[in-house]
């Protein structure tokens, strides 16, 4: 019971990583029918972590830094694995941990994430663990939270990385360190790319073509913000389960443009257990809401609004909820 929802037109979409399978339900939550599975056929794939569509297709991540392209009818029609775009040999990359060498990132696949922007793009998170460069701690890593990258734009066609930006926010430079809660989170819409981090109240809306950013956003109330602070990898390993249920932190970004609104998702922390909503119009806090455990907004078919939830383990069954907005 581990995947994601995402929503189309009046269908439902299950997206299950175990299976490398795609399960469809109508908005009632009755079985429609199944695509994919894994495997080297036409409708099959190797593996699946994300997926993201549009109008023509889906684009699919697995674990192993493979993007698939899937049309509407489920046909596997590319493969790609993804070009880091470096010409730099791996000694080299080790004693030269240098933020702007593409070499020495790869996928976080602690909050995956797989994005269409623009005609020609997908967006992914990135991340650098580089031994001598990482955020745990050590000599550069200040130097980390202030210049390493946290997305990568890669291209629909080939799955080459062409660009890396969004350095993390200011806001981390008020703490050594906070591995625990480094993450990105975003989405896009059409040019836009909209992102955040972990603990950053914070949301910035970025024209691509541009590169022009805006921020905005306010604070969720009753957050826990008394992150831990922690100084090796060991350190933050031990306690990353239990600091991030014991902090507060956001953990998703959804624009709905059929109403212009968009969704960020966060975790208040102990002692409150349940989460919170913030709805956001024209770049304003319009609302915040209390909302159930990893409570994530998939999409609108009106009149109601679509998220995912916590899987309901006793009753084995996978959970989703429906609402309405007052305005």
């Amino acid at each position: 019971m581990e995947g994601d929802f995402f929503l189309q037109n009046d269908t439902l979409y299950f997206a299950d990583p175990a299976l490398s399978s795609i399960f469809c339900y109508d908005l009632n939550g009755k079985y429609i029918n199944s695509h994919l599975s894994r495997g080297r056929g036409p409708q099959e794939i190797l593996g699946l972590n994300v997926i993201t569509n549009d109008r023509n297709g889906y684009y699919i991540m697995d674990e192993s830094w493979n993007i698939f392209t899937i049309d509407r009818n489920w046909n596997r029609t590319k493969e790609a694995r993804i070009n880091w775009n470096s010409d730099k040999s791996i000694k080299y990359l080790y004693n030269h941990p240098d933020p702007n060498e593409t070499g020495i990132y790869e996928v976080e696949y602690a909050e995956p994430n797989l994005r269409i922007l623009g005609k020609d793009y997908l967006v992914i998170p990135i991340v650098t663990d580089h031994v001598k460069y990482n955020g745990y701690g050590g000599a550069y890593a200040s130097h980390f939270y202030e210049n390493a990258y946290t997305i990568g734009i890669l291209t629909q066609d080939s799955a080459k990385l062409v660009k890396m930006m969004c350095n993390r926010s200011p806001i981390y430079a008020q703490y050594r360190y906070v591995p625990n809660f480094k993450n990105v989170i975003f989405d896009t819409y059409g040019d836009t790319l909209f992102f955040s981090f972990e603990i950053d109240p914070h949301i910035y809306l970025m024209d691509f073509p541009t590169s022009q950013v805006t921020g905005f956003g306010k604070a969720g109330q009753q957050m826990n913000t008394d992150y831990p602070e922690t100084q090796s990898l060991e350190d933050s390993d031990e306690h990353n389960g239990e600091d991030r249920q014991k902090c507060g932190y956001y953990y998703d970004l959804r624009y709905i443009p059929e109403t212009a609104l968009l969704f960020r998702s966060f975790h208040h922390g102990e002692p409150l257990s349940y989460d919170g909503l913030q709805v956001y119009k024209n770049m304003q806090l319009a609302a915040e809401y209390k909302v159930p455990k990893n409570f994530r907004v998939i999409g609108y078919s009106a009149p109601y609004y679509y998220a995912s939830g916590e899987p309901d383990i006793d009753k084995e069954a996978m959970v989703f909820y429906r609402f309405q907005l007052p305005f």
